[in-house]
């Protein structure tokens, strides 16, 4: 009976090593990649809503698989788009109309909305697993360069006048829709640019390889797939010299006063930095550049 059980426990340990062996492959891979998925740009500003946009980014790398651990390096440009939004916003001037009498002008800025852009190259670093059967995890970070960054400003303003010697609308001396003087609702837009300092971002990264690798223990030579999901979370430190606590713009260039609303990204931020969010599906394709198999069971 002990021989039995020991003649078992051999056979089943020779079966594991067996599968074992066919694992121990070193090889290099050139990665082609793109991804789409969910942005967004946090300031944590009490103001603004920050509600996100689509981002997009494509990139290449290298590869080095040891076994069933993979390590990459490479380059990767991206694009980051995230959309804030702004409470109904008021701000009152004095003015003087036409007939050079004096009034007061009560603007009002509803449906602001602010989307921010920005382009970026990243070289990133990144170690992981990947199973036998092709499901595979991955983790690191990156060092993000931001090439550029562009705002664009939109909002709706409504002036209604308010002059001391009439009774006016509501018999408290104001006057609106009246377009021939300027009285009316109009949308503007105020577009901006800016450039940050580097980013550094933690990078999570889990999917699946189509086709399996070691189906029937037999390599093939053809490109293959990978699906996955992934998660980025970056930081950019921000220049004290950068934030701002004025939202209103003169958009007019004649003299007359029309005023909007300027690009919030960097207003009323509480802290000196801006998170960065961007997450979503990625399609790698895996190219082989050289195999090394071991199948130790041959003599």
């Amino acid at each position: 009976m002990k021989l039995r059980l020991l003649l078992l426990f051999v056979a089943l340990l020779w079966g594991v090593v067996y599968v074992f062996a066919q694992r121990e492959i070193n090889e290099s891979h050139l990665l082609l990649s793109g991804s789409s998925g969910y942005c967004q740009i946090k300031n944590g500003a009490t103001i603004s809503n920050e509600k996100g946009n689509v981002g997009f980014a494509l990139g290449t790398a290298f590869e080095r698989q040891y076994k069933s651990f993979l390590f990459q390096t490479g380059i990767e440009l991206s694009l980051y788009r995230s959309t804030m939004s702004l409470k109904d916003t008021l701000q009152d001037l004095d003015m003087v109309d036409t007939e050079d009498m004096p009034f007061r002008g009560h603007f009002t800025f509803t449906k602001t909305t602010d989307l921010q852009q920005m382009t970026n190259v990243a070289i990133p670093l990144m170690v992981g697993y990947e199973s036998w059967n092709g499901y595979f995890v991955s983790v690191g970070g990156k060092a993000m360069l931001n090439l550029a960054g562009n705002t664009s400003t939109s909002t709706r303003v409504n002036l209604r006048a308010y002059y001391p010697n009439i009774i006016g609308e509501n018999n408290d001396g104001g006057l609106s829709d009246m377009p021939n003087h300027g009285l009316s609702t109009v949308t503007r837009a105020v577009n901006g640019s800016f450039k940050l300092s580097t980013l550094f971002v933690g990078s999570i990264e889990c999917g699946y390889t189509i086709p399996i690798k070691y189906e029937n223990h037999i390599r093939s030579s053809k490109p293959k797939l990978r699906l996955s999901l992934f998660c980025d979370y970056g930081i950019a430190p921000v220049k004290t010299s950068r934030k701002t606590t004025d939202l209103f713009v003169n958009t007019s260039n004649t003299g007359e006063v029309a005023p909007a609303i300027r690009s919030y990204l960097f207003n009323d931020m509480k802290t000196n930095r801006l998170n960065i969010m961007y997450t979503g599906i990625k399609a790698t394709i895996v190219f082989d550049i050289k195999t090394y198999e071991c199948f130790c069971d041959n003599p």
